[in-house]
């Protein structure tokens, strides 16, 4: 019994470890934002699984940025303002990415992701493919770290509520708006359950992003080594005509960026706004805290912002670095021998 869940275990943390894309599926599916079309009686399932899970988290998202707002505007009073209205403004945002990026098809992109990775797979280079699996293994890396940065703030807030709040109160974690009667224990049970889903959502999006950000890294760097190549290892007929194709691979990762950046680019100036924000609140939050648990909690969090804006940047300019090494691997090309 042990073996029958080791060896799929094995199996698929194999997958996942080789793949730019199989992290972020595996999330993707879970929270309705996978596009890539599974068989027809699962795809059907799959449709209405992804509606309702949305219209439920959408629901979610809503009755807390009506709770927020009733609380800023004096409507309803609230023991802790501050808290409201963050948790209302980090799950808006979440909620605002994942909708943008269904809106602008970015989950789409990925036909044509594991349509290159398997062209890579079936490719005998060598130096092309450990660079790849060197790639996969980074790439995972960072999403677990992204993960885990998710999930050590969400457990100890979860944690610091059930120390100091018992089940039934209203206030417990956070407030919504409820436009009808509820137990506060089963709505308790329901904030806990949708935790989780939070948790699985942002890192479907961060993952997926940076999967599509490592995947244009790392065809950058293949076409960076194919195109000194070419000469030395076709004839001069063979040459040219393998040339013509590395331009037009080359034509396709510009087409390919500006989809992504058409998708994404709402999204990184939001990131940008709300996550200054955020960490400019922590730091005031982390010198005004009035117990170690509260400081304890904002820093963490501020290690979770500041984790998620520095892996940003540096995939964003690796991105740029390789897109002029493009043109230095031309001149170290033996084309001048033709």
């Amino acid at each position: 019994l042990l073996l029958c869940v080791i060896q799929p275990y094995n199996c698929l943390k194999m997958a996942i470890r080789t793949s730019l894309f199989q992290f972020a599926k595996y999330f993707m599916t879970f929270c309705g934002l996978w596009k890539v079309p599974f068989s027809p009686k699962v795809q059907r399932f799959y449709v209405v699984f992804s509606n309702v899970s949305h219209f439920v988290y959408c629901s979610f998202v809503l009755s807390l940025f009506v709770k927020a707002l009733l609380i800023v505007v004096g409507f309803e009073s609230s023991d802790n303002v501050f808290n409201a209205i963050s948790v209302a403004v980090i799950m808006f945002d979440i909620n605002f990415k994942a909708m943008i990026y269904v809106k602008f098809g970015l989950p789409r992109l990925f036909h044509q992701l594991m349509k290159e990775e398997q062209s890579i797979e079936e490719n005998s280079h060598q130096e092309i493919s450990e660079y790849y699996l060197r790639q996969c293994e980074l790439y995972v890396n960072i999403c677990t770290l992204q993960l885990v940065t998710t999930i050590f703030p969400t457990y100890f807030y979860i944690l610091v509520n059930i120390l100091q709040f018992p089940l039934d109160a209203e206030n417990f974690m956070y407030e919504m708006w409820i436009p009808f009667p509820v137990q506060w224990k089963v709505l308790a049970i329901f904030k806990i359950v949708i935790c989780q889903y939070g948790i699985f959502m942002n890192t479907a999006v961060r993952s997926a992003l940076q999967s599509l950000m490592m995947f244009i890294t790392s065809q950058l760097w293949i076409l960076q080594v194919n195109i000194r190549n070419v000469f030395s290892e076709f004839s001069e007929e063979a040459a040219r005509e393998e040339l013509g194709k590395l331009i037009r691979k080359h034509q396709f990762l510009i087409g390919f960026v500006e989809k992504v950046n058409d998708s994404v680019k709402y999204i990184l100036l939001l990131e940008y706004l709300l996550d200054s924000i955020n960490m400019a609140a922590a730091m005031l939050q982390i010198a005004t805290a009035s117990s170690v648990t509260e400081m304890t909690f904002t820093l963490v969090y501020f290690i979770l912002l500041l984790t998620q804006l520095v892996i940003l940047a540096w995939s964003a300019n690796e991105i740029n670095t390789q897109s002029v090494e493009v043109s230095n691997a031309i001149y170290q090309s033996n084309w001048m021998d033709q």
